[in-house]
């Protein structure tokens, strides 16, 4: 089996442009794959698309994907499945897709040693015959044992027993296996495997963007409707023609402990049976998987951006106001 290694430069969380948060590994990770795809920004920088975060709170895969789609990047959020996660690993790197994996860093302790021992975002980027590759931004010179050099957070290898332990085995409420891939692949260092043959997407109208398509999904569930075969023009356009302003503008909720989909649903449409809505709208693959701390968009059916200035215009990373 040849090694597989993709082209993405490292960062670290302790650089200087990654110094306004502590518990800044997601958006480092983030910031790692956007210079892959051509993209330059600091980690620093990410928190303009994640919002306002305390110097140690923690960002979420929902942070994470809506500030990577700021940036024009679609990322999809997967957990694998514990008998195939090294194979669904492997067939994800050969079709040059780097993914933010979440790891319990309180098995890779007794290696590094630096005391750290909680849930942790890396950075996917390789694999060999007995290794899995990450760029670990936590890295830095000197601290906390003079040892430890920065380069050592690139390529960082663990064996797939050690990774898959780490990835496999978080603390209760964070979720087992669990990657946020990118929908754009990267270039190789190593050579491409010869497998490496990702599968075309399937054809989508011109017309529709995944935004768009994510409205009228969720108009659809709001209207009880069936979910629209976005893939066949006609329905797409017949769905488009009715969209409207439903769903250009949304309220923010951060999931509680003890929340369902129901119960959100019940708290913004009064109706527990509407919560297809925001599964469609989030473009949830795994609705049962709620995390506490996780941010969900909730669309408005009625156009009003002078009623909130806080909410963004659809398709913006930000705050309009």
């Amino acid at each position: 089996m040849p090694t597989v290694k993709l082209n993405v430069p490292y960062r670290s969380q302790w650089d200087p442009d990654a110094k306004d948060h502590n518990a800044d590994c997601g958006p480092t990770s983030l910031s790692m794959l956007l210079a892959a795809l051509g993209d330059p920004i600091s980690p620093d920088q990410m928190y303009a698309y994640i919002g306002q975060r305390g110097m140690s709170e923690y960002t979420s895969f929902g942070d994470l994907t809506r500030a990577a789609k700021a940036r024009n990047l679609t990322m999809t959020r997967k957990n694998f499945l514990p008998g195939k996660a090294l194979d669904e690993l492997k067939a994800t790197l050969n079709a040059g897709k780097p993914f933010i994996a979440l790891v319990n860093y309180a098995f890779w302790d007794p290696i590094v040693h630096n005391g750290f021992k909680g849930s942790h975002f890396v950075l996917v980027t390789g694999y060999d015959d007995d290794q899995v590759f990450i760029h670990d931004p936590l890295f830095r010179d000197g601290k906390p044992r003079p040892e430890h050099k920065r380069e050592q957070g690139n390529f960082c290898a663990y064996t797939y027993e050690q990774f898959l332990d780490a990835w496999g085995r978080l603390a209760q409420g964070n979720p087992n296996y669990a990657a946020l891939i990118s929908d754009k692949p990267v270039g190789f260092l190593t050579e491409r495997p010869m497998d490496a043959r990702p599968d075309a997407p399937p054809a989508k109208p011109a017309t529709l963007d995944e935004t768009t398509r994510r409205r009228i999904r969720a108009k659809a569930a709001y209207e009880r409707k069936p979910d629209p075969n976005l893939d066949d023009p006609a329905a797409a356009q017949m769905a488009l023609a009715t969209l409207g302003d439903w769903g250009a503008t949304w309220d923010t909720y951060t999931v509680r402990r003890g929340d369902s989909l129901s119960k959100i649903a019940t708290m913004f449409y009064q109706d527990k049976d509407l919560w297809r809505v925001v599964v469609y709208f989030n473009e949830m693959t795994h609705p049962g998987l709620l995390e506490v701390g996780e941010t969900l968009m909730m669309p408005r059916a009625t156009f009003n951006p002078g009623e909130d200035s806080r909410v963004p215009a659809f398709g913006h990373g930000g705050p309009t106001g």
